[in-house]
């Protein structure tokens, strides 16, 4: 991924997008801007999504040829389940009186660009490539672009909290950061780089929101089918796990860098509260329970 934009992070677009036309109560979350705005190279499907006529067919054959590719079910809602527990934590935190956003490994995200958080400033930091990809994007589609979205350049496996000290990042006002679909594609002194930065640059109050996967090893073994076949997917994208640790090694981790009020949830409670509390249809898939969620305060 040095050389050129992540593969994954384009794939999460193009999933993101099934999600958002997926029919009526099998439909966890939406997320408009990337039905319009999907990087290469899925923008040759950008008409399936545009025609109301074809989006049973679109998502009905994404959803079979995604499952198909990574080998397991629930690939769809996998990244689904993940975007809404965050887009959920991100209105809460919106709620509390947080006005400023800094997306880690940005990728393609679009929530800066949504007229709901026209009061808040998003800081974009992410890998030069994969950056210089989304601007790219941005440039075809007039209007898109934001004066409330700040772009910042890094490299996750160097310094790169130098150089958010010499942006114009405001570091001294509560901020909600999102590290989302990154910390397993970095080696653990990175991760342990990131946490501490994190807990040193941001004001008090803020909170970090990141997902992870348990060892892709344990003991020698593989822990499950479902990861060994994940790992095996992203790798031929270019881009492997790296990195992996249990719930109580994460809480370790936190405690150690002095972070307070941590709440881990794996996608199966995510799917769960959705189920219950919106009647949300998703068919329970073992991917759900490898991955989780963490959340807590700077």
């Amino acid at each position: 991924m040095k050389d050129k934009a992540s593969r994954t992070a384009a794939d999460v677009v193009a999933l993101r997008a099934l999600s958002s036309i997926a029919p009526g109560r099998s439909r966890i979350m939406v997320d408009g801007l990337s039905l319009s705005m999907l990087p290469w190279p899925w923008h040759w499907g950008e008409p399936l999504f545009s025609r109301p006529w074809l989006k049973p067919f679109t998502y009905h054959l994404g959803r079979a040829i995604s499952n198909r590719l990574t080998g397991y079910g629930g690939t769809i809602e996998l990244v689904a389940l993940r975007y809404r527990h965050i887009d959920d934590r991100l209105r809460a935190a919106y709620d509390s009186g947080i006005r400023q956003v800094v997306l880690l490994g940005a990728g393609y995200d679009y929530r800066g660009h949504r007229d709901e958080y026209r009061e808040v400033r998003f800081v974009e930091i992410d890998h030069p490539k994969t950056q210089e990809g989304k601007l790219n994007l941005l440039k075809k589609h007039p209007g898109k672009t934001s004066d409330r979205i700040k772009y910042l350049a890094v490299d996750f496996h160097d310094d790169w909290a130098r150089q958010v000290e010499k942006s114009r990042v405001l570091l001294d006002e509560p901020t909600f950061i999102i590290w989302e679909g990154v910390s397993y594609y970095l080696r653990g002194s990175a991760v342990q780089y990131t946490l501490d930065a994190v807990k040193r640059l941001f004001a008090p109050g803020s909170r970090l929101i990141f997902d992870c996967v348990p060892p892709a090893r344990i003991n020698g073994r593989v822990p499950s089918r479902e990861l060994m076949l994940t790992a095996k997917y992203v790798a031929k994208k270019g881009e492997p796990l790296l990195w992996g640790g249990s719930v109580a090694e994460v809480r370790e981790m936190l405690a150690l860098h002095g972070y307070r009020d941590e709440e881990i949830c794996h996608f199966s409670d995510v799917a769960a509260r959705l189920r219950a509390g919106e009647g949300v249809q998703i068919t329970p898939e073992p991917i759900y329970q490898e991955f989780y969620l963490v959340e807590a305060e700077v």
